[in-house]
C-alpha cells in the first residue's frame, strides 16, 4: 500500500499515513493542489521495543522486524514476541 510508511529507527517503530495535501480555495472549498509532490504525513501509530531495529517491513496485517537483541550480563538474550497495542 503506497499510503502507509513504516519507520523503524533505533528502538522505535512509527506508522505514518501519507495523504495528498489539499488546500482551501477562495470560496472555502477544498481543492487538490496541482503539485503532485505535495503530501501530508501523519503518525497514526507508534511503539517502543526492547531491541535495536535493523530492518522492518509490512507482512500482511503484521510487521516483520530484523532486530539486534543485546545480551544481558548473564549471557542470555531477552526477547518478547507479544504484539504491542496500537496507540
Amino acid at each position: 500500500d503506497d499510503t502507509l510508511l513504516v519507520i523503524g529507527w533505533g528502538t522505535s517503530v512509527k506508522i505514518a499515513a501519507i495523504r495528498g495535501n489539499g488546500y482551501t480555495g477562495t470560496n472555502g472549498t477544498q481543492r487538490q493542489m496541482t503539485f503532485s509532490s505535495t503530501k501530508q504525513v501523519d503518525i497514526v501509530a507508534s511503539f517502543q521495543t526492547s531491541y535495536s531495529i535493523s530492518g522492518i517491513a509490512p507482512y500482511g496485517d503484521a510487521l516483520v522486524v530484523l532486530a539486534y537483541i543485546p545480551e544481558k550480563e548473564d549471557g542470555e538474550k531477552e526477547f518478547s514476541s507479544t504484539a504491542p497495542s496500537r496507540q
